[in-house]
């Protein structure tokens, strides 16, 4: 998880803005549409041991959107190998925290899942800590809940020297 100094709104229209992740993050990349029912490809670009960028491709569904809260893909089938990959954001003082999860199960992930827990937690982090680069590169506005800190003047000011 990451906290980061952007309203969860927008958060998570960075999140959701799948084509934009080239712009700012080579640790993930999606496609498709985060809307229920639509299909998704979740890919991790990785260096075999030979130094080839190869990338890992992961299918799925959208299962959940909760705009500015959650977003939750399935892929794979249950009971076999079934991964659960989901965003979440809250709230957090000005700003937000983000979370990225992967869920494993099936005798597939028995078997293999070690392998995907080596290679995935450290590329979710990667794009989580670009992800807060990202959205600090805007300042927070100012809202209503939080004024600015300084005095706001109207009308005319007084030019001239002091007395």
């Amino acid at each position: 998880a990451v906290s980061v100094a952007a309203t969860p709104h927008e958060t998570w229209s960075t999140l959701v803005r799948f084509e934009r992740y080239p712009d700012w993050t080579t640790a993930v990349a999606i496609s498709g549409e985060a809307q229920v029912g639509n299909s998704v490809v979740y890919s991790v670009p990785l260096r075999s041991r030979w130094g080839q960028l190869q990338s890992l491709k992961f299918e799925g569904d959208v299962v959940e959107v909760s705009p500015e809260r959650r977003l939750a893909w399935d892929g794979g089938v249950r009971g076999l190998m079934l991964l659960q990959w989901a965003f979440e954001v809250a709230p957090e003082g000005r700003g937000a925290r983000v979370t990225h999860t992967l869920k494993m199960s099936g005798i597939l992930a028995l078997l293999f899942g070690w392998r995907l827990r080596q290679l995935l937690p450290p590329r979710m982090e990667v794009f989580l800590t670009r992800l807060r680069t990202r959205l600090q590169r805007s300042p927070l506005k100012a809202t209503a809940k939080h004024p600015p800190a300084w005095p706001q003047r109207s009308g005319r000011h007084r030019r001239g020297r002091s007395r």
